[in-house]
Formats: structure tokens, C-alpha cells, sequence
């Protein structure tokens, strides 16, 4: 069986179309999880934080790459205090059931913190009730490689790993910004095979941004991703072909030709 932390790294994934992913927000405090696939995808980003976000690397044709390149052969000292570096962040992306008592809106919204009793949209809460709520969990490879650890010595009475899959995790999350410290805890007791109710996995192929090799110096520059993907809208609509001629013309061209061949 492979780890869960196996690694697989995919370049170039350009997607057109989106489908929103509800990410699961690990706030302050204790998380109940049951990790719905065996193996966690993990790929290679950049974080820029001009405009707080975070795409895709795109290997051999990552503008942010090479000019990390230029910066490393300039300054292979300080390279990493130059204002134009940014490095590679590794994250692990994996469908999970978020079973975290919490209480919720008719808006939508959840709350963790259960002392909360209205909503910032004006209604009164829910009463608390586990969320039981597919997600998809996004963290760093420390987390990855904690989870991967506990994966592998959880065994079964003949050795083998019983899979994360196969139990509960709590997340106790502690800190905040670049200073939050994920410390996961298996709940090996917490064992029971857990119900979807019809909720469907996303797909973790798609859960992270993608950008073009033009868009990425852009997103560099400060531009955000709302008026990158305008623009790419745009230019998608402005390569459809119109016909040059309305519809009552056209008719009476195919008219006109049908009428030679008939002589």
C-alpha cells in the first residue's frame, strides 16, 4: 500500500473551466476529521503575497522558477532576501469529512466557535450538531508528513497499517498566520465507516489555481486572479468567430448555389 504522503507532482495543468471547492478553514482550535482517500496529492506552488495568492508552479516553464535561477546565480548568498524570489511551497490537497461539532446558518455559514449565537448576516444560529460536511483539507507538507507518520504506525494485530481512512483525526490548530501549528491525533477508538449522505468528492485536480506562464507575471506584478480571469474571459470570447454576413444573406447565397446545380 502506498503512503499517504506519496508524492505526485503534475506541471501544467491548464483548466479553463471551474468548479468551486469548499476548502476546509482550520481556525484556531479542534478539528475532527475523517480523511475520505488513502493518498494525499501534493504539488508545487508559489505564494506571492502582494496580492495573497497561491498558483501552481509550472516546472520547466515557470517564469517565477527561472528568475529564482538568475537571483541564486546573482546573489547565492541572499538570494531569498531579494524583493523578486519566491520558492516553492509544497501542499498536499485530500478530500475529508469534516465532523467538527459546529453550529450553522441558513446562509450557510459555520461556526466552530460555539459561543457565537447570531450570524454576521443578522440570524440566530443552529443549535451545535457535527457538520459531517465533505471538504478538501490544504495544508503544508509538515502536516502531510505528521499524518503520513501516524498512517504508518497505526497497525492492525497482524502489522499492517490500518489506514487513515479507517479513523478519526482531531487537528488541534494552535497559533495563527505564519505561526499556526497543526498537531493531528488519532482517534483510533472513533472507527465507525462514515456515511456521505450523497455528498460527492472533489476533485483535487482542480482545487488548486493554474495560471499561464503570462498570467503568473502578472499575478507577480499585483494584478489579482478576479481581473486575470476576466481578461481571459474576454479574450476567449473575442477569439469566436462571427460570421460575416447576417443569417437572411447566407439564405439567399445556399438559395443562389442550390439553384445552379439544379440547371
Amino acid at each position: 500500500m502506498s503512503p499517504f504522503a506519496d508524492l505526485e507532482v503534475k506541471f501544467n495543468q491548464f483548466e479553463n473551466k471551474f468548479k468551486r471547492t469548499e476548502f476546509m478553514s482550520l481556525t484556531t482550535g479542534a478539528h475532527t476529521v475523517r480523511i475520505l482517500q488513502p493518498q494525499a496529492k501534493t504539488v508545487p506552488t508559489h505564494f506571492f503575497n502582494n496580492t495573497k495568492t497561491t498558483v501552481l508552479c509550472l516546472g520547466d516553464d515557470c517564469p517565477v522558477c527561472a528568475n529564482n535561477k538568475k537571483l541564486i546565480s546573482q546573489f547565492p548568498e541572499t538570494f531569498r532576501d531579494q524583493r523578486d524570489y519566491v520558492k516553492i511551497n509544497y501542499r498536499f490537497f485530500v478530500n475529508v469529512l469534516d465532523k467538527t461539532v459546529a453550529k450553522t446558518c441558513e446562509c450557510g455559514k459555520e461556526y466552530k466557535n460555539l459561543a457565537m449565537t447570531i450570524c454576521t448576516c443578522g440570524k440566530v444560529l443552529n443549535n451545535p450538531a457535527p457538520l459531517n460536511k465533505v471538504k478538501v483539507m490544504s495544508k503544508g507538507i509538515t502536516l502531510r508528513d505528521d499524518l503520513d507518520s501516524i498512517d504508518k504506525a497505526i497497525l492492525d494485530n497482524q502489522g499492517t497499517p490500518i489506514g487513515l481512512v479507517n479513523y478519526d483525526v482531531v487537528l488541534m490548530v494552535s497559533g495563527t498566520g505564519r505561526d499556526t501549528k497543526v498537531t493531528p491525533v488519532p482517534r483510533t477508538e472513533a472507527n465507525q465507516p462514515v456515511e456521505l449522505n450523497g455528498q460527492e468528492l472533489f476533485d483535487v485536480e482542480k482545487a488548486y489555481i493554474v495560471v499561464t506562464p503570462a498570467e503568473m507575471l502578472d499575478v507577480q506584478r499585483g494584478i489579482s486572479l478576479k481581473d486575470i480571469f476576466s481578461a481571459r474571459k474576454a479574450e476567449n470570447k473575442s477569439n469566436i468567430i462571427e460570421p460575416i454576413a447576417s443569417q437572411e444573406v447566407l439564405d439567399e447565397v445556399n438559395a443562389a448555389v442550390d439553384e445552379i446545380f439544379k440547371q
